[in-house]
């Protein structure tokens, strides 16, 4: 039983996916070749049988991003192609990259800066430097000495002032009157006035419409429309009073007919129907027996 294999677990490597050239990672070397026989029971047995094959199997990754080629190996998963997994390499820690990385950075720093100082070098040019100050004050302009002026009281000034203030008034004077002077009376040179009569026709009064006729119209009509509507509510009222007087009669005949006595009238009713006895019936038990019996009863 140990010896004897079952079918189902035989396991069958693929041929078909190793034979495909772009389906081969790029970096199996043949060192890592190795023979893998063919099982006896498969079904490629008719046309591999007895032979064998160099499959490509990655035995050791030394570089992670080279994972992520497709491998194939028979002895997982039946020869299918199946992708591993990234694994990573541990390594040794150290500052070493850091510290080198610092150190190139400041070199470059250093190289910027001379660069930099060599460029402010030659584009300085000197000047020639002035002569004297660069910005002089202004001169200073020299008191003029105080001189003495002769005294007066200025009387011949305010003297032609004043006599020239009225010549003004004079002349302004002159010329109001020359445009205010009244001129002659022309009534005294015209025709006496004689009136003339009015050639259109004298103006009719109309005579004032009164409003009396028409408010005593009005008036009239109100009187009237007054005097029916009185007339209606007395024809009205007296309709009532006619109606609750034959009313009043009527309930004094009712209650005069009431109080008088009346003898009542013999009742009738029903006759009462009698029902004649009879004995009670009794039940008899019923007889199953076909066979009359011929004995003589005791």
């Amino acid at each position: 039983m140990l010896g004897s294999r079952r079918k189902s677990h035989v396991m069958v490597t693929r041929l078909d996916v190793v034979a495909t050239p772009e389906r081969l990672p790029n970096h199996v070397d043949k060192e890592n070749l190795f023979p893998v026989k063919i099982d006896s029971h498969s079904k490629q047995h008719d046309k591999f049988s007895g032979t064998d094959l160099h499959i490509p199997v990655l035995l050791s990754t030394t570089d992670p991003s080279e994972s992520e080629a497709e491998l194939v190996s028979p002895s997982r998963y039946g020869g299918i192609a199946f992708k591993t997994k990234n694994v990573t390499v541990p390594k040794p820690f150290s500052f070493e990259a850091r510290e080198m990385e610092v150190l190139h950075k400041r070199k470059v720093l250093a190289e910027c800066a001379d660069k930099r100082a060599v460029e402010l070098a030659n584009s300085f040019r000197a000047r020639p430097m002035r002569v004297g100050s660069p910005d002089p004050l202004p001169q200073r302009p020299a008191p003029s000495p105080v001189r003495p002026m002769p005294f007066s009281f200025r009387t011949e000034e305010r003297i032609d002032l004043h006599r020239s203030r009225r010549q003004e008034s004079l002349t302004s004077d002159e010329s109001t009157m020359q445009r205010t002077r009244v001129k002659s009376p022309s009534v005294v040179h015209r025709p006496p006035f004689v009136p003339q009569l009015s050639t259109r026709s004298p103006l009719v009064p109309n005579p004032p419409r009164l409003a009396t006729s028409e408010r005593a119209v009005q008036r009239l009509k109100f009187d009237e429309m007054l005097q029916r509507r009185r007339h209606s509510v007395e024809l009205k009222q007296q309709a009532m009073e006619a109606s609750r007087r034959a009313e009043e009669e009527k309930q004094v005949k009712r209650l005069r007919q009431e109080l008088v006595h009346k003898p009542q009238p013999i009742r009738r009713y029903k006759s009462v129907r009698s029902v004649d006895r009879k004995p009670v019936t009794h039940a008899k038990s019923p007889s199953f027996l076909r066979r009359i019996s011929h004995a003589p009863s005791s």
